[in-house]
């Protein structure tokens, strides 16, 4: 069974708000869109999202410290910043405080978007796939150990049979 592939919109603009959720949800994902930080977090608690879209201009909290928030309390969340501003000191901000994944020019067309949160969802199911692969790792690492301790000539007689090779 495929996971559930969860999206968290933020941005205070109705219009853009739904208008995002719309393209995100015809893709086949599952989302949430909000209107502010603080309900971003606030939904977060209950309803764990696998990427975070969010504006940054908005009241109160902006996206660089929302996401910078997220990256914090919930590092494996994807955060993608979206953005009508062109100013560097923004980029370099949500790179260093919130590394963000991806920096979208608001308005973005939807093919860009889709675009990146394909490419994002790659990035999730590969690291879910590589902590797999760790604890596998560990797990015959110990087996491997136990052997060695309980049956040390035949893990040595093993041990020489494989390094001969």
């Amino acid at each position: 069974m495929q996971q559930e592939q969860r999206v968290l919109i933020v941005d205070d603009e109705e219009d853009a708000r739904t208008s995002l959720k719309r393209v995100v949800e015809r893709a086949g994902y599952c989302c949430t869109a909000v209107e502010s930080g603080d309900e971003a977090l606030a939904v977060l608690k209950d309803w764990p999202a696998h990427i975070v879209i969010s504006d940054h201009d908005m009241p109160g909290m902006n996206g660089v410290e929302l996401l910078s928030a997220i990256s914090t309390r919930n590092p494996g969340v994807v955060r993608i910043l979206l953005t009508g501003r062109a100013d560097f000191e923004t980029s370099i901000s949500a790179i260093n405080s919130a590394h963000v994944y991806r920096y979208l020019n608001k308005p973005c067309r939807s093919s860009e978007l889709l675009t990146v949160l394909h490419f994002a969802w790659e990035s999730i199911e590969m690291e879910q796939e590589n902590r797999r692969l760790r604890a596998l790792a560990r797990q015959q690492q110990a087996l491997l150990a136990e052997l060695q301790r309980r049956v040390p000539e035949v893990m040595k007689n093993v041990l020489s049979t494989v390094q001969s090779q």
